[in-house]
């Protein structure tokens, strides 16, 4: 899936959660009165969603792409909101940890050298701490970020990438959402 904007991301947010809650994709017309705008503009956007592989329509009805639809199971709650499109489930129960769950579709190279690839799913547990050289789920800024947590002992957190041609952010506002359990591969 490429990068959505944020309209897209507000877009996908709000078809996920509708089906969350009334287990049926919402209408043009609903999003229209839900966005303040035309349906001439929500047929762009969802035409725009499903160029990007997110959405599969056919005879005006919307669908999770069977990508998303391999990922995506409802029961799940984000842990955030920026990059709804990322969270997955549809993992075999035992490759969940003993915690609170959820797994996210990996989207950047900031850890491929830890075998952490584009495409892969990383498998985290919710945590409000970690311990240095987890590799962890981190809120910096506006940005989250999968990458490995070192605490100094002045309480300045560093964030390092496993990618040589990236440098570690070192900050005192990096706040530690999940810790990294596993991350799986799907070759097909």
């Amino acid at each position: 899936m490429k990068g959505l904007t944020k309209r897209q991301e507000e877009y996908l947010f709000f078809i996920l959660k509708e089906r969350e809650e009334k287990g049926t994709f919402p209408t043009q017309a609903e999003m229209a009165r839900h966005f303040s705008c035309s349906t001439k503009a929500v047929f762009d956007m969802v035409k725009a969603l499903e160029d990007k592989g997110i959405l599969e329509c056919a005879n005006g009805r919307i669908a999770l792409s069977e990508k998303l639809r391999l990922c995506y199971d409802p029961k799940i709650i984000p842990l955030f909101d920026p990059y709804p499109e990322r969270i997955v489930k549809n993992i075999a129960e035992t490759d969940i940890g003993n915690g609170e769950c959820f797994a996210m579709i990996v989207h950047a190279e900031d850890m491929k050298n830890a075998g952490i690839l584009p495409s892969d799913i990383a498998v985290l547990e919710k945590a409000g701490k970690a311990e240095n050289g987890s590799i962890i789920l981190a809120r910096c800024g506006d940005e989250i970020l999968l990458r490995r947590y070192y605490k100094r002992s002045d309480g300045i957190t560093e964030l390092i990438p496993e990618n040589d041609t990236m440098g570690k952010i070192v900050t005192a506002q990096a706040e530690v959402l999940a810790i990294l359990v596993k991350s799986i591969r799907r070759y097909k």
